[in-house]
C-alpha cells in the first residue's frame, strides 16, 4: 500500500469530519473498506483518531486543495460514492 494513498484517505476523512458531512463520512468509510485490506483499514481508522486529536494534516499542502474541492463538489462526490456502493 502506498503511504500517499493512505494519507489522501485520511485527509479526506478529516475534512468530511470537520464539516460534519455525516453521509459522506459513512459512504467514504465504505469506499475505504473496499479499497484497503483489513489491516490497512484499521491503520486508517487509527490514524484518523490521532489526526483528529492533533490536527497535523492541516499543515499539509494537499489539505487545502482537497478541502476546497470537497466543499465545491460535495453533491457530485456523494452521487459518485452512492453509485459505487
Amino acid at each position: 500500500m502506498e503511504i500517499n494513498k493512505l494519507k489522501l484517505f485520511c485527509i479526506t476523512f478529516h475534512i468530511l469530519h470537520k464539516y460534519n458531512y455525516v453521509l459522506l463520512q459513512l459512504l467514504f468509510c465504505e469506499y475505504c473498506k473496499e479499497q484497503l485490506s483489513e489491516k490497512q483499514y484499521l491503520l486508517f481508522l487509527i490514524l484518523n483518531t490521532i489526526y483528529e486529536e492533533n490536527e497535523p494534516l492541516i499543515l499539509c499542502s494537499l489539505y487545502e486543495f482537497i478541502e476546497e474541492y470537497i466543499i465545491i463538489h460535495k453533491d457530485n462526490i456523494t452521487k459518485q460514492l452512492l453509485y459505487v456502493q
